[in-house]
């Protein structure tokens, strides 16, 4: 007589082989000349979630955020008044690492994968559109719907539309265009802006069309990568606590709160440590879990 097979179910264990392959695809990468090319935008999204990190730990304390950027070299600056400063300060290195593992946990099933990519997208569209760049974003607002609306009314009316109206609309837009591009560097937050526009969109079409796989895999390639940049800054960040008048979080607690700033970087360093490492530990208890329950007594 024949026996069906059981349907092969992806649970713990087929997680913890994605989480393998995105950090067999990270320590890959590190390897191949010139893959720094392929890993630069990562390093920019790191950076931008640790941003983000400062972000919500402002606004959860009560606080305001006046701007944020990223730059070329990978750093980051935000600006917050009030709230709390310890949780503004340590929100970054530690928010990183939290990311990684949410992230990571993300990764254990479809839906949770697709939550994780969706949730993550929408925030970082709404941060870019709140805070991105130095100077009001209501001129970028304004430019991009008059881009938008011309666009909109020379495709519906392309067919039928003169070839005047069609320079004249395309003319509008690119002048739209052109004057959000001369707004946003004059105000140091087009790369700020391409980058959050560029990954919320991404983000939010991957949780949207990826296959079930792939929905799983970038979830958990995003939580390796975020995970170890986080654990990677943290602990540069004990090297640059130890020179003169380089200033980082750890220097802003410092000086608001005492202790050398290479005792809050290996804080955050055990923090961000335990949170990965935490993250790690509960799918291999879940799939040891799981692989009991399965096994025949």
């Amino acid at each position: 007589m024949n026996t069906p097979r059981p349907q092969a179910v992806q649970g713990p264990g087929h997680t913890l082989l994605l989480i393998l392959g995105a950090t067999a695809l990270t320590f890959a990468l590190s390897f191949i000349p010139f893959a720094s090319v392929l890993t630069y935008p990562v390093r920019l999204f790191s950076t931008f979630i640790h941003e983000t990190g400062h972000i919500l730990a402002a606004l959860l304390t009560f606080g305001s955020v006046k701007s944020m950027t990223v730059h070329l070299d990978t750093s980051g600056l935000t600006y917050t008044a009030g709230g709390l400063r310890f949780a503004i300060s340590s929100a970054g290195y530690v928010g990183t690492a939290l990311f990684g593992a949410l992230m990571l946990l993300g990764a254990r099933s479809e839906r949770t994968a697709r939550w994780a990519l969706g949730l993550t997208g929408a925030l970082i569209l709404g941060v870019t559109g709140l805070f991105a760049g130095e100077g009001s974003n209501i001129p970028v607002f304004l430019g991009l719907g008059v881009a938008g609306a011309a666009g909109a009314v020379l495709f519906k009316q392309r067919t039928t539309a003169g070839l005047g109206l069609k320079l004249g609309l395309g003319a509008l837009a690119g002048v739209a265009l052109l004057g959000v591009t001369g707004w946003l560097l004059a105000t140091h937050g087009l790369l700020t802006w391409a980058l959050g526009l560029t990954c919320g969109a991404a983000l939010l079409a991957g949780a949207w069309f990826a296959r079930e796989r792939a929905a799983r895999f970038i979830t958990a390639f995003l939580g390796v990568q975020v995970g170890l940049d986080a654990l990677k800054d943290v602990f540069g960040l004990i090297g640059l606590s130890q020179i003169p008048h380089v200033h980082t979080d750890a220097v802003n607690m410092a000086q608001s709160y005492g202790l050398h700033p290479i005792v809050w970087a290996a804080l955050w360093s055990v923090m961000s440590l335990v949170l990965v490492g935490g993250a790690l530990a509960f799918l291999v208890v879940d799939w040891r879990r799981q692989a009991k329950r399965s096994s025949p007594a």
